[in-house]
């Protein structure tokens, strides 16, 4: 047990310089190419900070551990939109741009509804609840479909920007930091992750609930260390990039890539949670359409509804 308390502590370090470095090379990025933070966000953080989910639900599909590998999917997604949204939120009100309300937050809310649908489906045909590799094709289809529009509003933005002084900026420094930002989230990651898993199998916890609690906030600190860090330094188009663009990540290209590996077995249990990350996404949605601002209450009551969440998930164990 004292071994995994200090492979908790260094995780925990190597997370927050990760952080700290990867947001500062993606805003050098940005600047450099002449592209918007928000898409950098919703790309390079996002997929970067999502690979410990990628890792740890892949791992558990081979292991045949199937909840553990959709509950850290939905449990991160909750995790990410309520608690880290709300924690950035409280550290400064956040502006939130237009492309977030009118496309990214409805793309992760289609991608909720769609591992609802793909996981009940089948269970009303033949009553085989299992996620086959022909649905993890749809869900990977709305993926690129939004992946190209991500990339035609790129390059959009780049052609009408332009920025003198961009060429001053050393595009391998920043992508020296990013990799290495990178480096220190999914190691830090890791080793956060396998501790807590650990710990938490010694005092005898279900697979779902490691799985929607300690693993779902253990890979989901790299998005944290990042939103956190990225809303001091006033980077609001990363901070919540970074979160919507890893929830749509996590649900359209993960579980497809663990339905590739092997059928999902799909609980009944996670209906509830998927429905709950469904509604959170159409509240926060409802916060920030009209103003585009996330002020502190719309964030005091995010990280409340992630409490009673928690709350509801240590009742049922």
């Amino acid at each position: 047990m004292f071994l995994d308390i200090l492979l908790f502590i260094a995780g925990l370090a190597l997370v927050v310089l990760g952080a700290d470095w990867l947001v500062s090379g993606a805003s050098k990025l940005a600047y450099r190419l002449r592209v918007s933070e928000l898409v950098i966000g919703l790309v390079i953080v996002a997929f970067g900070t999502s690979m410990p989910e990628l890792v740890v639900s892949a791992s558990a599909s081979l292991k045949g551990s199937n909840d553990i590998a959709i509950a850290n999917v939905v449990g991160s997604n909750l995790f990410n939109l309520l608690f880290i949204l709300g924690i950035a939120g409280l550290i400064y009100p956040m502006a939130v741009n237009r492309s977030i309300v009118r496309m990214d937050l409805p793309v992760s809310f289609l991608g909720a509804l769609l591992l609802l649908g793909v996981g009940l489906f089948p269970r009303f045909v033949s009553g085989d609840g299992h996620i086959s590799w022909w649905e993890g094709v749809i869900m990977l289809a709305v993926f690129a479909l939004y992946m190209a529009y991500v990339m035609h509003m790129a390059m959009k933005n780049r052609k009408e920007t332009v920025r003198t002084d961009a060429q001053q900026v050393n595009i391998w420094w920043a992508i020296m930091l990013i990799l290495v930002g990178l480096g220190g989230l999914v190691g830090g990651g890791n080793l956060l992750v396998d501790s807590a898993i650990s710990l938490a199998r010694e005092w005898g916890m279900s697979e779902k609930f490691i799985g929607m609690t300690i693993v779902a906030m253990g890979t989901s600190l790299p998005e944290l260390a990042t939103s956190v860090t990225a809303a001091v330094r006033k980077k609001n188009d990363i901070a919540i990039a970074n979160v919507v663009g890893s929830n749509i990540f996590n649900i359209l290209f993960i579980i497809p890539v663990c339905s590739f590996i092997s059928p999902v077995t799909y609980s009944t249990r996670f209906n509830f949670d998927l429905l709950f990350l469904m509604g959170a996404t159409v509240l926060y949605w409802l916060f920030v359409a009209r103003k585009r601002m996330q002020f502190r209450l719309c964030s005091i009551v995010l990280v409340a509804l992630y409490i009673l969440f928690t709350v509801y998930m240590v009742q049922m164990e």
